[in-house]
């Protein structure tokens, strides 16, 4: 069953800068982008794990190994084709 994910305007918008990016980003530039507020920080991650659930995109943290501190890589899906 080919089924079609009904996603937000926003999820739209993450959705396309990733793709416009070579299909993968770093939290840090859609924070950047998307979060116009501290109190909405929370939100923007709530919502990548809602696209990751969905088969969107996949969450990768990778470590420094320097500093041993961790970010967040955004990857968008080869089988995510809606917006």
């Amino acid at each position: 069953m080919n089924e079609k994910i009904r996603l937000g305007k926003r999820e739209k918008e993450i959705l396309e800068y990733i793709r416009n990016h070579g299909g993968e980003a770093w939290y840090s530039d859609l924070k950047d982008k998307f979060v116009f507020s501290i109190n909405y920080t929370k939100y923007l991650r709530e919502r990548l794990y809602r696209m990751e659930k969905k088969g969107l995109i996949k969450l990768i943290y990778i470590k420094n190994p320097e500093s041993g501190r961790q970010k967040l890589r955004v990857i968008l899906l080869k089988n995510s084709k809606n917006s």
